[in-house]
């Protein structure tokens, strides 16, 4: 059944409204460190080095963590929920992104691929399932 006719049940499937900030957030994340952890060197759909993942993790939890604090329906909601919201977004996003995704979307508006948006979408529906509901 489409999203919007909604669930199995035939009771519309109710989809977080702050999603897509989440993930621009963390691709925004992406320019903050791809520089300085590259030095220069350029890697072709290679995995993240520990230095690169490390650094996208903790700039992609903390962009999370500040986009979703300031979003209204977030409010009631913990500080450490949103945290491990995050937390397992960053984490399961790190094992998908590659050096050359990492060098591609530097300094580039946020758009990623179809398929990338359908991976980020399912990531992020996972671990609101997990980690806040």
């Amino acid at each position: 059944m489409s999203e919007a006719g909604g669930g199995r049940s035939g009771v519309p499937a109710r989809k977080p409204a702050h999603r897509p900030l989440a993930t621009i957030t963390i691709f925004a994340a992406l320019a903050a460190f791809a520089l300085p952890v590259l030095d220069g060197r350029i890697a072709r759909a290679a995995a993240l080095t520990d230095e690169a993942r490390a650094a996208f993790i903790k700039s992609a939890e903390e962009s999370c963590f500040e986009g979703q604090s300031k979003q209204a329906g977030n409010k009631s909601r913990k500080p450490e929920q949103l945290r491990a919201l995050c937390s397992c977004m960053a984490d399961k996003l790190s094992y998908t992104m590659t050096m050359e995704k990492l060098i591609a979307t530097t300094g580039k508006p946020f758009a990623p691929p179809a398929e990338d948006e359908r991976m980020m979408r399912a990531v992020f529906d996972n671990c609101w399932q997990v980690n806040v509901k």
